[in-house]
């Protein structure tokens, strides 16, 4: 059994928690917030016999072997690293990290600590990216991956009405494209690599990236990558080869596939596999705290998504704030 603790009470984690509870190995033993009144109220609903509020006196807590952390993006690092110090394993939400050097450092200390870190991108785990990639050789040499993630976010009506609701304040580093771009960028990578090179552009509201897009150069292919905070999009995602193409219904849980090849119907694509991405991606993390490894191909995925997050913020002049642990990590080997 490994005992779980988490940060952050957003809608994330009670997806999370839901699923997490049919896990015949998880069981949630603490529940972090700032406030003690947030933690209490988060914790009874869930039946988490432990509370805290002070981040040290969690990482010092031996009764807690994990944490699953779904807080704000400019937290996750110093967090993460911190905890990992205590030796907790680390299940973080996408984004990781918003900058190469964060995400490097968090990495480092992993394996410094000996624990496990991985980041909750459920994509990697959804049955139907599994599907996907045993499709892709059907379609010829490949061309075009189109991967769109365009959400109009439930906060965006605050914004507009005067408030200041946390999803559209740039200080905490969640810009669209750290919240959702992501979703695009992260499966194409693990699909195909790190681009070449990229061209991006965006909109902003004041400060704030709302929605973007970029075009990242491959040998012999494109990727298209589109994402907004302030748009819903019923277009699907698409790949595109010679003989071609799949299309996905929905990138971030790649379902429905419907396989499209030249002469041909359309076919959908059955994923016999019902598993949902938050329950798949929470039996693989407790498979490598078990195993004591088995993370290496994710993080490289994590450490090369910053790298394109660090470009694309540097061509659309967006700030990500690195956190203030300010610190050098040296490998032990």
């Amino acid at each position: 059994m490994i005992r779980f603790a988490t940060i952050g009470s957003g809608h994330i984690v009670e997806q999370f928690l839901t699923e997490a509870k049919k896990h015949p190995e998880f069981t949630l033993t603490a529940v972090y917030s700032r406030t003690a009144q947030r933690a209490a109220e988060f914790a009874a609903r869930w039946e988490a016999p432990l509370t805290f509020t002070d981040l040290s006196s969690l990482a010092a807590c031996p009764e807690v072997d994990a944490v699953y952390i779904a807080s704000p993006n400019l937290c996750h690092a110093e967090q993460a690293m911190t905890l990992m110090k205590a030796g907790k394993h680390i299940l973080c939400e996408k984004p990781m990290a918003t900058t190469y050097i964060d995400c490097d450092g968090m990495v480092l200390q992993a394996h410094n600590s000996r624990v496990i870190l991985l980041e909750a991108m459920r994509t990697l785990f959804a049955p139907g990216f599994a599907k996907l990639y045993e499709l892709i050789p059907e379609i010829g040499t490949l061309r075009r991956i189109t991967a769109g993630y365009c959400q109009y976010s439930s906060r965006y009506d605050s914004y507009l009405s005067g408030g200041r609701p946390n999803a559209f304040d740039p200080r905490l580093n969640n810009a669209a494209v750290a919240d959702l771009g992501v979703y695009c960028i992260a499966p194409t990578i693990a699909l195909a690599g790190e681009p070449q090179k990229l061209l991006s552009c965006c909109n902003k509201l004041g400060e704030f990236e709302a929605q973007g897009s970029a075009i990242a150069q491959y040998p012999g292919f494109l990727a298209d990558w589109r994402w907004s905070k302030i748009a819903d999009s019923p277009l699907p995602s698409a790949i595109e080869g010679e003989k071609g193409a799949i299309l996905i219904g929905r990138w971030d849980t790649m379902s429905p596939l419907t396989l499209c090849l030249r002469g041909q119907q359309p076919r959908p694509i059955p994923i016999e596999d019902e598993t949902s991405p938050l329950y798949a991606e929470l039996d693989a993390f407790i498979t490598m705290i078990k195993q004591r490894g088995g993370n290496e191909s994710y993080l490289s995925v994590s450490l090369a998504t910053c790298r394109v997050l660090d470009e694309l913020a540097k061509q659309n002049k967006l700030t990500f704030r690195q956190t203030h642990w300010n610190m050098v990590v040296h490998r032990d080997d």
